[in-house]
């Protein structure tokens, strides 16, 4: 994430460089490997977007950022085989009066190409190393002298040699540490063994040597571990020990050596967040207001029994409770606020519709949960076909789905609540639920409950259909109070968040 703070003389207020909000922006550019500028409106169009933005890439690698005494800084920076081009940028009081000098392997100066001072405060030159310059690779050093006590000092490379790194979970049975593993997440795993795998572009006959993992402030090394090399990974490095994280922005910088004999380095900032997401919220409206078609596709295959008699009633109990919250003490669902469609999916024999929407008015949600029992002997999960029931739904007059054009206030949400993401029969409901999405007649979020999680086969096929905030696994306990939490809440936002087109935002309720 780039900042750009344009035509403003006293950014968040007061102008200062250790304001919590100017603080704020900063953390901002460098959590993300991004830059901080003050700009003039004229420089922005007449240099930052034509001469800046091109040098970014977007597997560009941060070299260095600094924020801190910029009165006399040196930097230390590699050129490796593969570079292309790099970029220093200065932001911070006094850049009329920046001095800068780069210096090449062979101590040699480098000559400084045309720079571009785009305000008072920031100041930033791109070198052209692949065609204009012939100065031998190695290490480099940039030497700055300004009158700032503090500033945003950045060095960044692009090169052809690219580095990812991925982290994956460790368990007890996992005697190699993560050596075996290929499925890396982009993020570090709060208060659990993290496991480090990399993979380069360009390397050629080149290595990748070590891995070290920094605070933000990059003065305390936190991890540090040799790299071996693995035969037929995507991710074909591999650090043998692993590394625990607190929740937090870390650095993480690799060393190697390119297909020449010269050493390189990149710094990957990587942001360590709970292993599980956080439990939902109490709902921020009134519910009872709320104005809906929610279509419940209710999963009602046998596989529930596998995980012990009381699955099935905690489930629908939870999903009873949330949907209940839609009419007031004393009210039932009408055409007048929420009303509710009930689709069973199992297998394809036995997915079909309970109750349309124009079936609830009048009844309560135990009214309606009530004819819903499980299929004895059937596995299956045939979505694609419930979503079929769910758009003869929409185009059926006696159904008592209400359009968005005729009914301008009234929002759609199809909920599927599963505990079997198994999707056996029917094909791929994949293309099917992103269909319905588009289309605008319906949101679609998904609940799931139990194993859905832990089995990796059953999460994916889940993760195919949705992702947060339309996606809630329901590990939090007790789920009589989260999964209510869940759906009431998604409800509550003035658009929709889960694919349903915006009929008229200003809606029946409101954010509290």
């Amino acid at each position: 994430v780039n900042v750009i703070i344009v035509d403003s003389a006293a950014p968040c207020g007061n102008f200062s460089y250790t304001s919590p909000e100017t603080t704020a922006l900063y953390l901002l550019a460098q959590m993300t490997g991004g830059d901080f500028f003050y700009s003039s409106g004229k420089s922005v169009v007449a240099n930052l977007l034509p001469y800046y933005l091109p040098t970014l890439y977007r597997t560009a690698h941060l070299g260095d950022i600094i924020v801190r005494n910029c009165s006399d800084e040196t930097i230390y920076f590699p050129i490796d085989v593969g570079t292309q081009a790099f970029s220093v940028s200065y932001t911070g009081p006094g850049a009329g009066g920046l001095t800068m000098t780069v210096t090449d392997s062979n101590n040699t100066v480098v000559p400084l190409p045309e720079g571009y001072q785009l305000y008072e405060y920031t100041y930033f030159a791109a070198f052209d190393y692949l065609n204009t310059l012939s100065n031998p690779p190695g290490t480099w050093k940039l030497e700055v002298k300004s009158t700032a006590r503090t500033c945003v000092l950045t060095v960044r490379l692009r090169s052809t040699i690219e580095v990812f790194v991925g982290f994956t979970n460790q368990t007890d049975s996992d005697l190699l540490a993560g050596a075996l593993k290929d499925n890396p997440r982009a993020l570090l795993a709060m208060d659990t063994p993290n496991g480090i795998i990399l993979h380069a572009n360009n390397l050629g006959n080149g290595t990748l040597n070590y891995v070290q993992i920094y605070g933000t402030a990059g003065d305390r090394v936190l991890f540090s571990s040799e790299l071996i090399k693995r035969i037929g990974c995507n991710y074909e490095w591999w650090a043998p020990s692993s590394f625990t994280c607190a929740y937090g922005l870390y650095i993480v910088s690799v060393s190697g050596i390119d297909r020449r004999g010269q050493n390189f380095i990149r710094n990957i900032p990587v942001q360590c967040t709970a292993p599980y997401p956080p439990p939902p919220t109490e709902p921020r409206c009134d519910t009872t207001q709320a104005v809906y078609d929610i279509a419940l596709i209710l999963d009602i295959s046998t596989k529930a029994s596998s995980y012990g008699a009381s699955t099935w009633s905690d489930f629908t109990a939870a999903l009873s409770r949330a949907l209940g919250n839609y009419y007031p003490a004393g009210g039932s669902f009408s055409s007048a606020g929420t009303r509710l469609a009930i689709i069973g999916v199992a297998g394809i024999a036995n997915t079909k519709l309970f109750n349309n929407f124009a079936e609830s008015d009048g009844k309560k949600i135990a009214d309606l949960l009530i004819n819903v029992q499980q299929n004895q002997a059937d596995y299956g999960q045939n979505l694609p076909s419930a979503i079929a029931i769910l758009q003869q739904l929409v185009t059926n007059p006696n159904s008592g789905y209400r359009s968005g054009a005729q009914y301008p206030n009234v929002r759609h949400l199809a909920i599927y609540a599963t505990l079997n993401g198994a999707q056996t029969e029917g094909g791929t409901p994949a293309d099917d639920v992103h269909s319905l999405r588009r289309s605008g007649v319906f949101g679609f979020a998904v609940v799931a409950y139990n194993a859905t999680y832990s089995d990796t086969a059953t999460k994916f096929n889940l993760e195919t259909l949705a992702s947060f905030p339309c996606l809630y696994f329901a590990i939090d306990s007790p789920i009589n109070t989260y999964i209510p939490y869940y759906i009431n809440d998604i409800t509550c936002v003035r658009t929709p968040q889960c694919g349903e087109a915006a009929q008229n935002e200003t809606g029946r309720f409101f954010l509290n």
